[in-house]
C-alpha cells in the first residue's frame, strides 16, 4: 500500500527559495556559534567605532597580516587612531580598543596599538609637498641600575593617504642588552599612553622632505621625563 504524500511537490522556483532560506538559516546559526563576530575586518572596525560614538572609520593604512593580527591606521569623526585587527577564522574578525588622538597640526603621531614589542611608529602628515621623511627616536631608561640610551633612525615614504610607517629595527636582537631594549621599548609604549616609569624619557623627531630634498616640515614630540 502506498503512503499518501504529506507535503506538496515543489516547483523549481520554490525549491530555489527553500534552499536559499536554508542557507541563510545555516549562516545565521554559524554566526551565532561564533559569538556574532563581524564577517569582515571593515565591519569589525566600524562596530568598534560605534562604541566610541564615532562614524565609520576611513582606513589610512593596514599592515600585512602577522599570524592572525595586523595594524590599522584610521581617521574617524575628526580623530586619528590605531587599532589591531584580529582574524579568528573565515568570516570572523574583531578590532581591539582604539588609541585615538585629535590632531594638533598637519602631523599626527600615531602609536602602534600593542603594549609590548612595538614594530613600527606611525605618523600621518597633511603636507602639500612631502615625498619622504626621516624619523629619529631617542629612548632613555634606567634598567637594572644601568642606563639604556639609544637613538633609532628610520626612513619612510607616505602611502596614498599620507600615512608613514617607520620600522623600528632592534639594535640588540640578541645578547645581554636584548632584555634592556625590550623593557625600554615597552616603556615607550606606556609613555605614549601616559603611564611610563619616572626614569623614562623619549624624544621623537620627524623631518619631512620634498622631491628636491628640501625640508618642508619638522615635527617633534617628547615622552616621559627629560
Amino acid at each position: 500500500m502506498r503512503l499518501p504524500k504529506l507535503l506538496p511537490r515543489l516547483n523549481r522556483r520554490q525549491r530555489v527559495i527553500r534552499n536559499l532560506l536554508a542557507a541563510v538559516l545555516l549562516l545565521f546559526l554559524a554566526w551565532a556559534v561564533n559569538d556574532f563576530r563581524a564577517p569582515t575586518a571593515n565591519l569589525a572596525l566600524r562596530w568598534r567605532a560605534e562604541e566610541y560614538g564615532l562614524p565609520a572609520p576611513e582606513v589610512l593604512y593596514r599592515s600585512a597580516w602577522k599570524g592572525d593580527q595586523r595594524d590599522v591606521v584610521f581617521r574617524a569623526g575628526g580623530f586619528y587612531g590605531t587599532a589591531s585587527e584580529l582574524r579568528y577564522g573565515w568570516l570572523e574578525y574583531a578590532a581591539t580598543n582604539f588609541l585615538a588622538v585629535e590632531p594638533e597640526g598637519p602631523v599626527v603621531f600615531l602609536q602602534e596599538n600593542r603594549s609590548m614589542d612595538p614594530e613600527a611608529v606611525y605618523v600621518y602628515a597633511d603636507l602639500p609637498d612631502d615625498v619622504g621623511a626621516v624619523c629619529t627616536l631617542r629612548l632613555r631608561e634606567i634598567v637594572n641600575g644601568s642606563e639604556f640610551d639609544e637613538t633609532y633612525t628610520m626612513e619612510a615614504e607616505p602611502n596614498e593617504y599620507g600615512a608613514y610607517r617607520f620600522v623600528l629595527e632592534r639594535k640588540y636582537p640578541d645578547g645581554y642588552r636584548r632584555d634592556d631594549e625590550k623593557l625600554t621599548l615597552w616603556q615607550f609604549q606606556s609613555a605614549a599612553r601616559g603611564s611610563a616609569d619616572p626614569d623614562f624619557f623619549g624624544e621623537l623627531t620627524v623631518t619631512f622632505y620634498d622631491a628636491g630634498g628640501n625640508e618642508v616640515h619638522l615635527y617633534e614630540k617628547a615622552f616621559g621625563n627629560p
